[in-house]
């Protein structure tokens, strides 16, 4: 064990730092487990960016890239982030906001928690992105990034997804083919890129 200069460093100190350090290693370990699941299933980064249309619409104004999930799929991702959820954390998020209070379970109370979800679905496409730009696969074209080293499969798919995401959303939209079937056949399109 490494002898402490540091006068500041209690046992009980040291024992919880060991304990969060082996932590984050093992965290570690994990992460760069999935991320190799996630290139080896050839799921890119931007399944990972929220496919609300607001968010699609902001991320475009910005020249960002956009989701290139579903609704349905990241409704998906979400619940088994929240499955995960502790049963008190998960009654709390079912609780009315008025009911709920000011409750906290850790150290948040039912808005921080029923967020939670997106907020480690957004850390995973950050820490993915990163993963990759650190592997060299963005800048060497394996995979899409900004610009012009996207590859045609995924400007496709991006395409795709948004006029999904633009058909779901419209009020009224005119066609001689029905809207369902239309949709049904952009997922059908979407799943066939992937």
């Amino acid at each position: 064990m490494t002898k402490l200069v540091n006068k500041l460093f209690n046992d009980e100190i040291v024992e919880q730092l060991t304990i969060w350090t082996d932590s984050v290693l093992g965290t570690d370990k994990k992460e760069t487990s999935l991320f190799q699941k996630f290139w080896d299933a050839k799921i890119p980064h931007t399944h990972f960016i929220s496919p609300r249309p607001s968010n699609t619409k902001l991320r475009k104004e910005k020249g960002l890239e956009i989701s290139t999930a579903t609704e349905a799929e990241w409704s998906e991702m979400k619940a088994m982030i929240e499955d995960r959820f502790s049963p008190e954390v998960k009654a709390l998020v079912a609780m009315e906001k008025k009911a709920a209070g000011n409750t906290y379970i850790g150290s948040m109370n039912r808005d921080g928690w029923s967020k939670k979800a997106n907020s480690l679905l957004g850390q995973i496409h950050s820490n993915y992105v990163k993963r990759l730009q650190t592997q060299g696969y963005i800048e060497a074209g394996q995979m899409e990034g900004k610009g012009k080293n996207k590859s045609q499969e995924v400007k496709v798919l991006e395409a795709l997804v948004d006029a999904k995401n633009r058909l779901n959303n419209a009020e009224t939209f005119k066609s001689k083919m029905d809207v369902d079937v239309m949709v049904t056949q952009l997922e059908a399109m979407i799943k066939a890129v992937r």
